[in-house]
């Protein structure tokens, strides 16, 4: 379709760019194009920080976590040579060391499995290589008022020494949960250990320009449950679906482990999961299922959150419909391990002919419901 227009004129002096259209017809004018500093999945680009000189600390400042919300951390860390101390790498929101816990997961190259817990937000580990580099991707929820400020970060080392190569599942929480975050450090345990050629790149939520991501709904929790349902839905014209969810558990009996599922259309049958696990206990694991999970209670008696972001392939036509989640849980009152855990959850549905209308999300045994001050916000992903 073309439209010609001319001599068309918009008041009020927008500032020149783009024309967006929402899809219901409405035009948004000055929008930025291609060449903006805004990634896939909506979030605008703060700062870049490129190491020019050997360094100690990099500090993003002039932050404002409760109006951002969140926070996206693409780094690269080459490390400077160290020989008989063990170089690590933290985040420090406020330049803050306190009320922090972090478990760390390592897949080595060597084919082997550690799981550690330390005391302070840590986003890569640099051991005692005397040379390598890290790539990370970072998301922390940075918003005061919850129950916790939370992150989960994926990141791959290279050590050149040993051309040896690891994989990190990092997560970690902040239990203050009413200081407003104005900066962030990253800080690295030895003097001057973030080398030359290292780069910080550090995003926030995007407020809707340009962003990839369209609201259908939120659902906020206010008193406990044990379904919470997204209706009114069409997942061929949707094709693909993000949940970005908050489950609230209330402190209960260990028995039986409740396990919070999804189920498109409500279905129960068909259906297929694997999870991988690693707790602050040192456990780590991964087991396959035949529903779709999306958490579990994991048998705490304690009060905890359990945060995540689910991806789901909504489309009919496909071989398998499927959803992939990563997921951090924590339980802050929880004084010794596991008080963190980080998850990983994929799975399908084999009916490949019906149309999605709905999906629920259901705490499956309900001894653990799905507590007062739990979140889920469904988006459709544009593409």
């Amino acid at each position: 379709m073309t439209i010609i227009a001319p001599g068309y004129k918009v008041e009020g002096s927008p500032a020149a760019g783009f024309v967006k259209n929402d899809g219901a017809g409405n035009l948004s004018f000055g929008e930025s194009g291609g060449s903006s500093a805004v990634i896939g999945s909506g979030w605008d680009l703060i700062e870049v920080k490129n190491i020019t000189v050997d360094t100690t600390s990099v500090t993003f400042s002039g932050l404002d976590g409760d109006v951002d919300g969140e926070y996206l951390l693409l780094y690269r860390i080459r490390k400077v040579p160290a020989t008989g101390s063990n170089q690590f790498y933290a985040l420090r929101p406020n330049g803050i060391t306190t009320n922090q816990n972090c478990t760390i997961g390592a897949h080595s190259g060597t084919g082997s499995n550690t799981v550690n817990q330390f005391n302070h937000l840590r986003i890569a580990g640099g051991g005692l290589f005397a040379n390598n580099q890290t790539v990370g991707v970072l998301y922390f929820d940075a918003k005061t008022g919850t129950e916790a400020r939370q992150y989960i970060s994926n990141v791959a080392i290279r050590a050149t020494t040993l051309v040896n190569t690891r994989r990190d599942v990092l997560s970690g929480v902040w239990t203050d949960t009413t200081t407003n975050i104005t900066s962030l450090d990253i800080v690295a345990a030895l003097a001057n250990g973030i080398a030359i050629g290292s780069q910080f790149c550090l995003y926030k939520k995007a407020s809707g320009r340009g962003n990839a991501l369209s609201l259908i709904e939120t659902i906020n929790v206010t008193s406990p449950v044990t379904t919470v349902s997204f209706t009114g839905l069409n997942g061929d014209v949707d094709k693909l679906y993000r949940l970005i969810w908050t489950i609230r558990k209330v402190g209960g009996p260990t028995s039986p482990i409740t396990q919070y599922v999804l189920r498109p259309n409500g279905v129960t049958t068909g259906l297929q999961g694997t999870n991988r696990a690693n707790s602050a206990s040192g456990f780590t694991g991964s087991q396959i299922v035949f529903f779709l999970r999306m958490a579990q209670s994991a048998g705490i008696t304690n009060d905890g959150d359990t945060s995540g972001k689910t991806l789901i392939m909504a489309e009919t036509g496909k071989l398998l419909r499927t959803f992939k989640s990563e997921v951090i849980q924590s339980f802050p009152s929880f004084s010794s391990p596991p008080s963190i855990n980080n998850l990983s959850f994929s799975g399908f549905w084999n009916d490949n002919v019906t149309n999605i209308t709905s999906l629920d999300i259901v705490a499956a045994g309900g001894v653990h419901p799905i507590g007062a001050g739990s979140t889920f916000s469904l988006y459709r992903v544009q593409k």
